[in-house]
């Protein structure tokens, strides 16, 4: 049935979802953003803070105006903050790759000067970007010296964004019991801070409220959670405009929730409903998977909508949660035992049992067979990384001119349209190209290509066609992934990065478009082959 589709689809997709960066509720003050102790300004000129607190329309612009900071940097606590900018502009870009190498450079410069706040900021940032790229190491190690740093700046930021990340790492764990005490300390630094100007404690303990109220909701601490919910509403009153504010559909979604623990549904529907309009036209989409994602546990809706809300829900391809999963499959459940009380259900039964037992018995053949056939083509490419790093159909002499020769698996020749010399010049030179990285520049064209090798695109084309019976595209693609290949068996720390991450280092564009090639050039994807590697080199060991 197509239910059924439907419900195979959503937990497959559960299965395959990456782990995602939680959402900030609001903005932890930064290095990069703004200032709220003595030690964020410390040798650094006018024009730098100047272009560090500007207000910009994008973050492009922001790593922008980070690269000018770099130009007038002159101490080494210019250079930590203006790096420190850059990177934070492509850590929200989701360009993980430009943005370590910024924050680490930012830290090196931090560390030298005893920039102790930029240190812990950067510290938390790179924690965030590693654990994206899925270096839990290097994060813990970050983790640790931020702590280690916020011990010694001693200051209410420091102690509140410590607090923030324990939380944080707790509530990703779906641990919101043990996250509590760490958000109600968060809460108390706020209550008590004598730097916020009035309007911004107002909205701040009035964001804290309805975050703890969620937290105590997830805990089963329904008074605690309402009494919470009170607190924020007293404070919401004072703000002019509470649509503003940042994740206020968060507090939409702990009053259907309140209303829907209750047992009131018309009232726990129109604040579900408020929270799911009100992030539809900030198009956030993962707090808006979050919102669904309650909505779909409480079960507040007629079985049409509620269907139609999980068709919405997969959609969003974000983080999956395991309540969801225990509902859709009680679903399942209900529709499998009214069956069973159909007339043939005895004999329907020993019919699926059968035919499972076939599907079963198919899919273990087919298993077997497609790893044997993944292990056939992995061995090969081993075997040529181990054989001979050279195209194995190039060969030449470059004795004399009259006997130079080339030996390609070509059979027809092409009418040649060059000298022999010509021909052994522009082989030597691409052969040299092809020991260089040059090929992985993202915007790598036949017009670079051409200048490397010093020659017109009919020549390029002709010594490509000839001797690597390629097209320009087919044939820088296939250098790529031999880099990459060669990257992952050398170097063994690879195996741990991300495929996004590698298909930025071998210059592609997107990651489909990187698992495509590579499956195109070597039969077998990426993931594939990292796992064959990984297990061949533990093997070893």
């Amino acid at each position: 049935m197509l239910i059924d589709f439907k419900i195979h689809l959503f937990v497959t997709l559960k299965k395959l979802m990456m782990k995602f960066l939680l959402i900030l509720f609001f903005f932890i003050p930064s290095i990069f953003t703004s200032a709220q102790t003595s030690d964020i300004y410390k040798d650094t000129s006018e024009d730098i803070k100047e272009l560090a607190e500007k207000n910009v329309s994008s973050y492009e612009e922001s790593f922008n105006n980070g690269k000018k900071m770099l130009s007038l940097a002159k101490t080494k606590a210019e250079f930590a903050r203006a790096y420190g900018h850059m990177g934070f502009a492509r850590f929200n870009q989701l360009k993980y790759s430009e943005a370590i190498p910024l924050f680490e450079k930012g830290r090196k410069y931090a560390n030298e000067s005893n920039y102790y706040y930029a240190t812990f900021l950067i510290d938390l940032n790179l924690k965030k970007a590693y654990e994206i790229i899925g270096l839990k190491s290097k994060a813990l190690e970050c983790w640790e010296e931020a702590q280690q740093v916020g011990k010694k700046l001693d200051t209410v930021n420091a102690d509140f964004m410590i607090n923030q990340e324990f939380a944080y790492d707790l509530e990703e764990q779906d641990k919101y019991k043990e996250a509590i005490p760490y958000r109600l300390k968060m809460l108390d630094i706020v209550t008590n801070s004598q730097k916020s100007t009035p309007i911004a404690k107002v909205m701040n303990i009035a964001m804290m409220n309805y975050i703890l109220a969620y937290n105590y909701l997830k805990s089963k601490k329904i008074n605690d959670a309402i009494r919470c919910i009170q607190i924020s509403e007293k404070y919401l009153k004072e703000i002019p405009d509470i649509s503003k504010m940042q994740d206020i559909e968060e507090f939409y979604l702990c009053k259907g929730m309140i209303y829907a623990e209750q047992n009131n549904i018309s009232q726990a529907k129109k604040w579900f409903d408020l929270a799911g309009n009100s992030v539809s036209k900030r198009n956030n989409k993962d707090l808006y998977s979050k919102i669904l994602e309650e909505r779909l546990r409480y079960g507040i809706d007629d079985p049409k909508k509620y269907k139609n809300i999980i068709n919405d829900y997969i959609e969003q391809k974000k983080k999956f949660s395991k309540d969801i999963s225990t509902i859709v499959t009680k679903e399942s459940e209900i529709e499998y035992n009214n069956k069973l009380k159909q007339k043939f259900r005895l004999k329907l039964l020993i019919v699926i049992i059968i035919i499972l037992s076939i599907i079963i018995l198919f899919l273990n053949y087919k298993y077997k067979k497609g790893e044997k056939k993944l292990q056939t083509k992995f061995e090969k490419i081993i075997s040529s990384l181990e054989q001979n790093n050279e195209p194995k159909e190039i060969k030449t002499n470059f004795k004399n001119s009259d006997n130079y020769s080339v030996v390609t698996e070509e059979k027809p020749s092409l009418n040649r349209i060059m000298s022999k010399e010509k021909e052994a010049e522009l082989l030597s030179k691409m052969i040299e190209f092809e020991k260089g990285i040059e090929f992985t520049n993202k915007n790598f064209t036949i017009s670079n290509f051409t200048a490397i090798l010093e020659t017109n695109s009919k020549y390029a084309n002709y010594i490509l066609k000839k001797h690597r019976k390629k097209s320009f595209n087919d044939y820088i693609n296939s250098l790529k992934i031999k880099f990459i290949i060669e990257k992952l068996y050398a170097n063994p720390e690879y195996l741990n990065y991300k495929i996004n991450y590698l298909s930025e280092l071998s210059g592609f564009s997107t990651h489909s478009r990187f698992a495509q090639i590579f499956k195109n050039e070597t039969g077998i994807s990426p993931s594939e082959f990292i796992s064959k590697l990984s297990k061949t080199k533990r093997d070893k060991k």
